[in-house]
């Protein structure tokens, strides 16, 4: 089943999905950061190399699929941890959803591996 939704609904939609990724990975920063975090090394290591999630794109089949562009200045070979938390969060709010990496922005312009 297709679902026909306004560029005004999808901008709308977009933007208060934004601002509750903003939100989340505040959250999960906080959360790693305390020293009676129950989270994996993994997770931790995620959540700390992550500067921020944007989305780039949304589109709605059996539910929600939610492109999103991952910066960062160490890129890891996966943000999967992060990206399911804050899935399972947003559920709660808009209902079945997916966020998929799209593409991983690296933000550091220097050090190993960049040209001095």
């Amino acid at each position: 089943m297709e679902y026909k939704i306004s560029p005004e609904q999808k901008e709308k939609f977009t933007k208060t999905v934004q601002n509750f990724i903003d939100f989340e990975l505040e959250m999960l920063k906080q959360t790693a950061a305390s020293e009676d975090s129950e989270m994996s090394f993994d997770e931790t290591h995620q959540i700390e190399t992550v500067e921020s999630i944007k989305i780039n794109s949304v589109d709605r089949k059996e539910k929600w699929i939610i492109y999103v562009d991952v910066y960062t200045p160490r890129p890891l070979y996966y943000y999967d941890d992060v990206l399911y938390h804050i899935s399972y969060q947003l559920k709660k709010h808009i209902g079945p959803n997916v966020l998929k990496e799209n593409q991983m922005i690296i933000t550091q312009d220097f050090g190993p591996g960049f040209d001095y």
